[in-house]
Parts: C-alpha cells; sequence; structure tokens
C-alpha cells in the first residue's frame, strides 16, 4: 500500500486508564465496525522488481481488530512540567485479508502480531483544569508486514486537554 491517509474503517474504541503519581497504565480494545476502505492496489499490476512490489496488496483491504497496552512513568520536572517515558504495545489479533484480480479473498500473512513503541511524553499543566502535552513515538519492535499503510519511523504530536 503506497499511501493510505486513513484505515478506512469506522471503528468502536473502548479503554480503561489509571493513574497514579508515578504510574500510568491503560488498556484499549479497537474493533473496526464499518470499511470503507477503497484501496484498489494490487501489488500484481506492476513488473517484477519495481517498487510497488514492496507493499503488500490491499485492494478493497480488511483489517482485524487491536489490542492495546500503555505504561508510562511519570516524573516531576516541576510543579506544572511532568516527563513521561513510557511504552505502548499493540497487538494485530487477526490476519489481514485483501481482494485479488480475481475477487478471491486472500490473507496477508505476517500481518497478525505484535507492534511496541517508544514513548516519550512532556506535560505541561497550563491551569486547574488545562494541560499542554506534546507526544512522540517510534517503533522498537514490528510486525513482519503491516498493510494498514500507517507505518511511521517517528510521530510527534501535539495535544490541548481540558478538564469539566
Amino acid at each position: 500500500m503506497v499511501y493510505q491517509p486513513t484505515l478506512g474503517t469506522t471503528d468502536l474504541l473502548a479503554g480503561v486508564n489509571i493513574s497514579s503519581r508515578q504510574w500510568g497504565f491503560a488498556l484499549a480494545y479497537q474493533q473496526p465496525i464499518t470499511s470503507n476502505n477503497k484501496n484498489s492496489f494490487l501489488a500484481s499490476e506492476y513488473p517484477p522488481g519495481h517498487t510497488a512490489m514492496k507493499y503488500p496488496s490491499a485492494n478493497q483491504f480488511n483489517r482485524k481488530s487491536d489490542l492495546v497496552a500503555r505504561i508510562v512513568r511519570n516524573f516531576k520536572a516541576q510543579s506544572s512540567l511532568t516527563f513521561q517515558p513510557g511504552l505502548l504495545g499493540i497487538y494485530h489479533t487477526g490476519t489481514d485479508s485483501y481482494l485479488d484480480e480475481s475477487g478471491n479473498k486472500k490473507t496477508i500473512a505476517g500481518s497478525q502480531g505484535l507492534t511496541i513503541n517508544a514513548l516519550l511524553n512532556l506535560q505541561f499543566r497550563t491551569g486547574k483544569k488545562s494541560e499542554v502535552t506534546l507526544s512522540s513515538g517510534t517503533p522498537l519492535v514490528v510486525r513482519s508486514v503491516r498493510p494498514d499503510g500507517l507505518t511511521r519511523k517517528f510521530v510527534l504530536s501535539l495535544e490541548y486537554a481540558f478538564r469539566f
């Protein structure tokens, strides 16, 4: 899959987060409910040796569910600044599939399995009910095949949270 800005699914995401002063733990489950994926990429449409052959076919891609676990350690740098290193594990529970050029369902070997990411967050409390968090992550362990097209070497995000 050369380019895919979205998974092409509507998902149910349910989880629980438990925090203390020093630790944060989270568990979640992500289940695709509907698939709106219109991807039509087939590696077989390219000649042998072409760059496209590096990517798994994803015509009418069907993605399986994920189990997610996160652990972070909180270190207070100042009263309003917290440094949080951690790990994020994502277990892809099933083997994804696609439709080949004849319309037959084909499984994507290696798409099931574990991904582990290293996390680093900087959390700045801006008030009693608000905070800004700069989050970063990079993969340490990856599945042998990641057909969803969302593989990244590094992710950086900025979040503003307000509690009410």
